[in-house]
């Protein structure tokens, strides 16, 4: 009896240390992505700070440049699909 409840208390042991130690690399995954996160914010804040400084026109020509930008991105993409599709 005595061997069999050290058996499991051992058992126990090593599920508790997988336990620690999968908690522990858990908590290394939300330390990075919490420092890329802030990064991302402070880049954005920049930003932010930087357009701000803008006139209203300098800002619209920004803003409907960006958005040619991304449109031509999506249909060269959607160009390529298509073009896969049928071949």
């Amino acid at each position: 009896r005595v061997e069999q409840r050290e058996n499991m208390f051992d058992k126990q042991l090593l599920e508790f240390e997988e336990r620690k130690t999968k908690l522990q690399e858990k908590i290394e995954e939300v330390k990075t992505v919490k420092e890329k996160i802030n990064e991302v914010k402070e880049q954005a804040i920049a930003r932010l700070q930087e357009v701000a400084g803008y006139s209203k026109e300098r800002a619209m020509n920004e803003l409907f440049a960006k958005l040619e930008e991304q449109s031509a991105e999506e249909l060269m993409s959607r160009k390529l699909k298509l073009d896969n599709g049928n071949h």
